[in-house]
Parts: structure tokens; sequence; C-alpha cells
């Protein structure tokens, strides 16, 4: 028996290792990088960002309806696993698709992500559900916690993998192209495209790209290739910064610059507006990281196409017949980017497979009924839980507590990244800090699993929202990468405890019988809960740059108004009591 339930617990946890590939290499890592960088590509930065959130909040939406009722349906059929297993292929599925998808084809990539997240979160509804056919009430903490321990690992491992395709494709086999040959095709780039805006001047071939940039008559607008990342928050231009000289002299020669204050940089409309045509400034930025790094840059080929609309009418004053291919090497690492979607999902539908094998869900009790109209029943059933949940006091507060801590959980994951880089952090900096997290998170998250066995599990939920509240106070403070490399290990250290001691507490005041319809509720104030804190650091943010404030310190109080939701959701969980939700569950079992 010990051996059965042992494969069952085995089989439990390596789905959470399966699925968290996605959460990490596509929802976290590449997918909104290759949206804006690729199938985007060439479209206003605004609308991007418009659609890419769009298509998370859509995601989000389904899920959160869909969530009750499914899980209504699960119970009356005993289908919870076959039901993951639909939802788990299906993501599956679409996140293999996403390797196919084209350049500038970004409605079909919205579609299959959003059917990928849907698969995603819908077959965590029954992962979760299932977690008390596996563990006994003793043990369940500390399984909870290693299926999320597993999950930061695997997740983890293949997000680093990915990583190092794309920073090092050497390493892997993928074909690169010299320093030499990158810089050669970028001067040609820049010649045509300054030819094509009437520009009266040739690029000097022999002389360094640091030279050529500072010696030349161009007028580029400085304020959008240095600092574009403070205000604007976008990493399709800037990677990483120029050296100081550079910089310097940059800013002498510019004619656009205005005014100029480190940390607090503004891009006016004018400057916006020559984003759309400055192919060169990315260019420049490309060029100066290969002269002063000896590095690589990543490369847009996108981009070249819509900048050399009409280029056969340029030959005249080019002088020689231009070909389109000439202008870039083939996109390295938009192909590494590609094959990590295919990774993850060969990951998840492989590692999907002990669950299959080793997870048996518990029997229904009484005799099958005949010829049932699940869908049907499971409306009904969808009634009667937001009845029980109405007069189940102790589950009630404590949904609306979750509701409100891990909105400020999501959010913080969420929102990092893009808080990082609109306060100036480079790019490169936060993919480290995301790592970091991932594998501080493993043996984290197990740490937390003894504690809820062996301490009080409600207080271990308590020192994960104390130390989340730490976490926002700093994060408004902070002014340098290292802070955010120890905030990212704070986070890693009790990220997956608060997760896996919230499903597992959860599991201990719901019937175990109605365990799918329950935490159909649960994932949908989760998924609920992702709309709201976003909202929250947006809505904050505008209101003080409305104010007259920076935008860098309208940036720092939207992340600071995330501590309003640890507070309040700190105080209900207070008035939770476990033992008087056991006795409720045992009145609901006397009135049947």
């Amino acid at each position: 028996m010990a051996l059965i339930k042992n494969k069952s617990v085995f089989g439990w946890t390596m789905y959470d290792w399966a699925n968290s590939a996605f959460a990490t290499t596509i929802m976290a890592g590449f997918f909104p990088v290759f949206f804006k960088s690729y199938w985007s590509a060439g479209a206003d930065v605004n609308q991007s960002t418009a659609l890419l959130g769009l298509a998370n909040s859509v995601a989000s939406l389904v899920v959160a309806l869909l969530a009750p009722i499914l899980g209504a349906i699960a119970d009356q059929s005993s289908g919870k696993k076959r039901f993951l297993i639909f939802f788990a292929y299906l993501g599956v599925l679409m996140t293999g698709c996403l390797f196919m998808v084209q350049f500038g084809h970004w409605m079909l990539a919205i579609i299959l992500y959003v059917l990928g997240t849907v698969g995603f979160s819908g077959a965590n509804i029954f992962y979760d559900s299932l977690l008390p056919d596996v563990a006994d009430e003793k043990k369940i903490d500390y399984v909870s916690a290693k299926g999320f321990a597993l999950g930061y690992l695997g997740g983890g491992l293949l997000f680093l993998v990915n990583v190092l395709w794309v920073l090092q494709p050497a390493w892997f086999g993928f074909k690169t192209e010299s320093t030499a040959l990158v810089t050669e095709n970028l001067v040609k780039d820049a010649q045509v495209i300054h030819v094509a805006e009437g520009a009266d001047f040739t690029l000097p071939k022999d002389k360094e790209w640091a030279n050529a940039v500072v010696t030349s008559k161009i007028d580029v607008p400085v304020k959008s290739i240095i600092p574009v990342k403070h205000s604007i928050s976008n990493d399709i231009w800037i990677e990483i910064d120029f050296p100081p000289g550079l910089n310097t002299k940059l800013l002498d020669k510019s004619v656009s610059f205005g005014e100029y204050k480190k940390g607090d940089i503004e891009v006016k409309s004018s400057d916006l507006q020559r984003l759309k045509i400055t192919n060169l400034t990315r260019k420049i930025t490309e060029a100066a990281t290969v002269e002063f790094t000896l590095v690589n840059p990543i490369k847009y080929r996108g981009f070249v196409d819509g900048m050399l609309t009409g280029v056969e009418g340029l030959e005249s004053h080019y002088g020689t017949t231009i070909v389109k291919s000439d202008f870039l090497p083939p996109a390295i690492e938009f192909i590494a980017i590609r094959i990590s979607f295919l990774s993850v999902a060969l990951w998840w539908a492989l590692f999907t497979i002990p669950l299959i094998i080793y997870v048996h869900e518990r029997k229904k009790n009484g005799k099958p009924k005949q010829k049932v109209n699940y869908i049907r029943q499971g409306f009904i059933q969808l009634s009667h839980t937001f009845s029980k949940i109405r007069h189940m006091k102790v589950v009630f507060l404590f949904l609306a507590a979750y509701w409100l801590y891990i909105d400020g959980v999501d959010t913080i994951i969420r929102m990092a990244v893009d808080y990082g880089m609109s306060i100036g952090f480079p790019s490169d900096a936060l993919i480290v800090a995301l790592l970091i997290t991932q594998f501080v998170g493993f043996p984290a998250a197990l740490v937390f699993g003894k504690l809820g066995e062996r301490w009080d599990v409600k207080k271990s939920i308590y020192i994960a929202i104390v130390v989340y509240l730490f976490v926002t106070v700093w994060g408004v403070m902070m002014s340098r990468t290292v802070e955010f490399y120890i905030l990212a290990i704070v986070i890693g250290l009790v990220q997956g405890g608060i997760q896996a001691l919230s499903r597992s507490y959860y599991s201990r005041i719901i019937p175990k019988d109605q365990s799918a319809e329950f935490y159909g509720f649960y994932n949908m104030l989760g998924k609920f809960a992702a709309i709201l804190g976003p909202a929250l650091i947006g809505s904050v943010g505008l209101i003080v740059r409305h104010i007259g404030y920076s935008a860098n310190t309208a940036s720092r109080v939207g992340i600071g108004s995330v501590a309003i939701l640890f507070i309040a959701g700190g105080i209900l969980l207070y008035f939770v009591d476990e033992e008087k939700g056991k006795r409720e569950i045992n009145h609901l079992r006397l009135e049947k």
C-alpha cells in the first residue's frame, strides 16, 4: 500500500515538473519578448503591449469562468484525471504550434497563446483537486510543497537551457556569424536607411563603428537610443548601455536631446514618432555592443523589410544592387527561441506520463448513475457550491484572504521584470534574477513543506506574507541591480511555500469528495486576482503621474500599492479557524 501511495505521489509531483516549463519559458520568459520583436515587429510599441495584455486577460478570464463549472462536472463524473489529461495536452499542442508561427502573424500567435494558457490553467484545476487522492492529511502539506519544489527545479532547468540556446548558440551547434560580418551588414543597413532619409554622406567602412557614430553628421534621437528602457520599458532598441565615454559623446552630438536626468527620463511624443523610422537607432546600439563587448548582438530581421520599402529606387544613390537579405545575417536567436517553444511542448508531454500511469482517482461512493447529462449536472452543482460556500464561513473567509494575498504574489511574479525595466535595470540582469528565483524556490518549497508538517500551517503562510510585504517596500526604494538579485533570492525562499501551503491548507477545510468543485472556485479566484493586481499597479501609477510626479516615481508608487493586498489578506487570514472549518464539513455531511 505504501509503495502504491509513493508511486502516486511521484506521478502527481512530476506533473508540476512537467507544466512549469510553460510558466517559465513561455509565460514569464520568451513569449512576451518574441511577441514584440518578431510576431508584431514594426507595430507601435504601445499597441503590441496592449495586445499582449489583452491576451493574458482573455486567457485568465476564460479559465476563471470555466473553473467552477469544470470542477463541478469533474466531481459529478469522477473525471478529474481525464479532464487534466485533456487540458494538459491541449496546452502541449498549442505550445508546439507556436514553433510554426511565422514573422508578423501576431493574431495567430495570440490565439495559440490564449488556448495554451487555458490548457495550462485548466489542467491545474484538476491537478490541485487530485491532491487529496494521493496524500493523507499528515503528508498533504509536504506533498503539496514537493510538487511546487519539483516545478521550480524542472521549469528552471529547461529555462536555463533555453536561455543558453539564445545567449550562446555556438555551444549547441547553431550557426553563428563573425563580428566582422555582423558589423559590415549593420553598416550597409545604416547607409541605405540614411540615403532614404535624404542624408548626404556615407558611413566609413574602414573605421570603427564607435568613431563612425561620433564623427558623422547623423542626427539620431539619442534620447531614444540610450535611456528608452527607462521610460517605455521596451528592450527592442536597447539591450545594454553604451560605455560611458560613448554615452557622453553621443549626448554632446545630439540635436534632439532636450532635458536629460539619469534615472528620470522622459521620451517626448516627437521622439516616439521618430522611433518608427529610426531603425538605425537599434543598429547603432547593436554595433556598439559588438565593438565594445565582442558579443554577437540580438538581431531583429523583421524590421529591415519594413525599413527598406521601395529600396530599389535608392540604387542610384547607393551605387550597387541592393538585396534585402544582405543587410542582416540569419536571426540565430529567433531560431533558438522558436526551438525553445517546441522543447517546452515535448517536456510537458513527456513528464505528464507518470501522472497518467501512477495517479488513480478515488472512486465515488454509491451506485453509478446512468445517462447523466454532466454539463447540466455541473451547472446545477455549481449553484449548490455557491450556496455551500456562502454557509461555510471558514471556507468563505479563507477564499477572501487568499484572493487578496495571492493577488499580491501573482502581481509580483507577473510585473517584476516590467518594473525592473521601468526603473532602468538591464534586461539580461532581469533574466538572471528570474533564474535565481527558480533555483532558490526548489529547496525553499521543500523546507516550507516540512515547516507546515511540524509547525502551524497558518503561521507559515503568515511568515511568507510578511516577507512579501518586506519585498514590496524594499522594491519601492531599490536603485542597484544587486538589490534586485537579493530580492529575487528572498522571493524564491517564500514563493513556492506560500502557494503550496495555501493549497494544502485549503484541502483541510473542504469536503474531500467535492475537491474538484471547491478547487474550481479556488483557481477561479486566483485567475481573477491575476487581472486585479496589474490593474492596481497601472492605475495607481497613472494617478501619480497625472498629479505631476516623474515616471520613475510613479512606477515605484505603483509597485508599492501591492502592499495593500498583503496587509488586507493577512488581516482576513487571522480570523480563519481550521478546526471550525472541519466542524462545518461534518455538519454539511450530516445534512445530506
